[in-house]
């Protein structure tokens, strides 16, 4: 598609919230996930000490641009564009060339390639693609336990998914057996970034000219509620016209799963399975199906445009696009790197989103650009910093979609290339 993209043009406008609506502060946010999961390994499996560590400590392993994680080799693998492995690591090592080649052949190519592009973008126990700031969080934890790979001591991949579990569990925010969660009840201000007035000014006009609004996200209701009434204050739901959340994506895109009704007091999930979905209601689980239903209902249209706002490629961007034919803007950190993108990456935050020994996010050593590209500009529309950044702009603002360089907002950093 050549045509120009605009808010303008949509009639219901959507929002992942974690690290899209609300930001995090991306240091203290990466390091929080990774102590959340490295002391459960270290204090009830008993792993070695120095999975704690600061994930500073192994910087080049760090990195936010869809590194796969192939479960077959135990390896971390950036691709080009063609499926062909350029750089990849086991450990906390960087592979040579020639060890590339004795786990991958002369063809240096990645099995899991087409089945990533066609959009499963996760095989538990197979592959998965790190994408998002949440995954960052595991990365060098991961890197870490590779190396204790064939030790007969450690479970490591099936202590690894436990561990995931026990610091995400949906019982673990009101149960107090968290330490993420806990740190983020006690110190939200150490963690999460006030939502900026002119953001909030921008969805009241997006409202006004009649647009639905929905925020759509997979974290669970007492989470969400937490989150939401820190960065927006308590009258967060007066922003939108429809909330869900524990959607599961993508499984939300891919998948007919029933609505159930939140209790907003309680802050529980009701048993009923949902069919009607009411103005100003708020739901978990569901599917876009029967969402994209209610939106024909509100916005008197037999096929409305839908956009959807998201910093998953995997999660979000993927299946709302090749499912739905929705409308995506792929909130990605990374292009703060641009000074005009109204948030800059800070020196530390440089550190955790590039790196040195991987390479540029977007292109690859051999001249061509990397699988992460391709990905983003296969089910992407537009690419942007923040929704900060689009909410700057005028609602008419005409977008070039992604494509030949273009679609990259504020511009298509160097740094990135």
């Amino acid at each position: 598609c050549t045509k120009m993209f605009s808010l303008k043009d949509c009639d219901a406008i959507g929002f992942d919230m974690d690290h899209t609506l609300c930001r995090y502060v991306l240091p203290t946010q990466i390091e929080l996930g990774h102590q959340a999961v490295a002391k459960w390994l270290v204090e009830v499996q008993k792993y070695p000490k120095n999975l704690i560590d600061p994930v500073i400590m192994h910087p080049d392993m760090i990195y936010s641009g869809g590194l796969l994680f192939d479960a077959k080799h135990g390896t971390l693998v950036k691709m080009d564009e063609t499926g062909k492995v350029e750089k990849a690591s086991f450990g906390t090592k960087l592979l040579t060339k020639s060890e590339i080649v004795d786990f991958y052949s002369s063809k240096m190519s990645c099995d899991h390639y087409q089945k990533i592009l066609d959009g499963v973008l996760s095989d538990k126990g197979v592959y998965h693609l790190h994408d998002n700031n949440f995954d960052m969080t595991l990365t060098v934890l991961l890197s870490r336990i590779m190396e204790l790979v064939g030790n007969k001591k450690y479970d490591v991949f099936g202590d690894f998914y436990k561990a995931i579990a026990h610091a995400w569990d949906a019982a673990s925010f009101s149960g107090g057996n968290s330490m993420f969660f806990e740190e983020i009840k006690t110190y939200p201000e150490k963690y999460l970034l006030k939502c900026p007035e002119v953001l909030k000014t921008w969805l009241k006009a997006l409202k006004n000219e009649g647009k639905v609004l929905f925020l759509l996200t997979s974290s669970h209701c007492d989470f969400a509620k937490h989150v939401m009434d820190y960065c927006f204050g308590s009258d967060w739901r007066d922003y939108f016209d429809i909330v869900v959340s524990k959607a599961k994506k993508p499984r939300f895109f891919n998948e007919e799963f029933p609505f159930k009704m939140v209790d907003p007091v309680n802050l529980c999930e009701l048993d009923s399975e949902v069919i009607n979905l009411h103005h100003k209601g708020w739901y978990s689980e569901g599917n876009s199906t029967l969402l994209f239903e209610h939106f024909k209902t509100w916005t008197k249209k037999d096929n409305p445009t839908v956009v959807y706002f998201g910093d998953s490629v995997k999660s979000d961007i993927v299946s709302a696009k090749a499912k739905c034919s929705w409308e995506t803007v792929y909130i990605m950190d990374a292009l703060r790197v641009e000074t005009a993108s109204l948030n800059p990456l800070s020196s530390n935050e440089q550190h955790l989103l590039l790196s040195d020994a991987f390479g540029p996010i977007l292109s690859c050593s051999n001249g061509t650009n990397s699988f992460f590209r391709k990905l983003i500009e296969t089910y992407g529309t537009i690419a942007v910093p923040s929704v900060e950044y689009v909410a700057s702009l005028p609602i008419e603002f005409q977008y070039s979609r992604l494509g030949n360089g273009k679609g990259y907002y504020p511009k298509l950093p160097d740094k990135l290339i």
